[in-house]
């Protein structure tokens, strides 16, 4: 089955039908061949699909956290920490983590660290700590001043997906 549509979506708002399973579709043969499946990929494409078993501690982690406005900065790092897998760097849980959880958690790449060093809410040091790889560093950062930025400004627009793309057309200079 050839699909011509665009292979790669452009929003991690815009959920992809093509990713969907119907409930109860699939046997443990079914699942084991889509392991196989992504296995084969990886090997091919080089770059590492989620493996399906980090997928659901994934989103296990993450609908265990509390709200955004009760989070704490260790209940973060911790997180971090627990979702941490193969094929998706941290910056890309943290994405995922904010779809699942409906934008209450901002999403994270360059662009929302370079809008909140443009806004005043983070410096220079803090824009690099948010784009590396310290988990204690992202985690503080991120609870202790996006957080709350992202929460203000989501509470006027209501929609995560419009402030993501204010963000990063900020984050770009228009």
């Amino acid at each position: 089955m050839k699909d011509n549509n665009q292979p790669y979506k452009r929003s991690i708002w815009d959920f992809d039908k093509r990713y969907s399973i119907e409930l109860g579709s699939l046997s443990g043969d079914a699942l084991r061949k889509i392991g196989l499946v992504q296995s084969v990929e990886s090997a091919k494409k080089r770059t590492p699909p989620i493996p399906v078993a980090y997928i659901i501690n994934l989103v296990n982690v993450i609908e265990k956290l509390p709200p955004s406005s009760r989070i704490s900065v260790q209940q973060f790092k911790k997180c971090l920490e627990e979702i941490d897998c193969w094929g998706a760097d941290i910056k890309t849980s943290i994405c995922i983590l904010s779809v699942l959880k409906n934008g209450q958690y901002p999403p994270l790449d360059w662009r929302i660290a370079k809008t909140a060093r443009k806004k005043n809410v983070i410096d220079d040091k803090e824009e690099q700590s948010l784009n590396g790889k310290n988990k204690e560093k992202i985690a503080k950062i991120y609870i202790e001043k996006l957080l709350p930025l992202w929460r203000k400004e989501l509470d006027k627009v209501k929609d995560p997906k419009s402030l993501d793309n204010n963000w990063g057309q900020f984050a770009n200079g228009s």
